[in-house]
């Protein structure tokens, strides 16, 4: 439960830190919005699910799971929008038909089957496929290096989630769900750190700055 409030509180300083250094744009809103709703999920996942399970029943778990899976699709449609300046618009509107398709399928799927699995599947069809994919795509094309970071934060969510499946368990203190959780953490912060640093927020501040200094420079005796 500790461990899942850690990723919240992460999540929750990462959607402030957005809301604060970044311009408004549909990029910025949806990554902006994943974070968000990140935090609810493992918010409500920590108090429902692993903290207070034995009162609430199982059944409690099940916002948490649809929560987290609309934050995955959002941080998808982040990465495609990202990636938008070297695809062309025909493409970009079939992938974001493509990105609700198979959040409505996997929904569908796990509210069947009531099955965690579909939610895996979902975020490492999310995180592992579109994020990883769309974000190598533009960091190939231009060196973004917001993409660097997001690719690292991507590694280490890889790393989370052979932690928690296989298991690595390093304590009955500490056992694989805290240490996947760590490590998601440590994800969420590179994936603000890519945030921040993408060319569309980071290009006009660069250009105010420049700007900025010639006045000053011109104002000297």
């Amino acid at each position: 439960m500790i461990t899942d409030f850690l990723i919240s509180a992460v999540c929750i300083y990462a959607f402030i830190q957005i809301k604060r250094k970044t311009k408004t744009s549909k990029l910025n809103s949806y990554t902006q919005y994943y974070f968000l709703l990140m935090a609810i999920a493992t918010l409500w996942g920590g108090f429902f699910g692993h903290g207070f399970q034995y009162i609430f029943g199982f059944a409690m778990r099940y916002p948490g799971w649809y929560i987290s899976m609309f934050s995955i699709m959002l941080i998808e449609r982040a990465s495609i929008e990202h990636s938008r300046s070297f695809i062309q618009p025909k493409f970009i509107k079939i992938l974001l038909y493509i990105n609700i398709l198979e959040l409505i399928v996997l929904i569908a799927l796990t509210t069947i089957t009531l099955k965690f699995i579909f939610v895996q599947i979902h975020s490492v069809y999310g995180v592992l496929g579109v994020v990883f994919g769309f974000q190598l795509y533009r960091f190939i094309k231009d060196k973004d290096k917001g993409s660097l970071y997001m690719l690292i934060g991507v590694a280490v969510a890889f790393a989370a989630a052979f932690v928690y499946n296989f298991p690595v368990i390093l304590s009955p203190w500490f056992n694989n769900l805290d240490f996947a959780h760590v490590l998601m953490a440590i994800a969420s912060l590179y994936f603000l750190k890519g945030s921040l640093n993408y060319q569309e927020n980071t290009k006009d501040s660069l250009e105010e700055l420049r700007f900025s200094s010639l006045g000053q420079a011109s104002q000297k005796p």
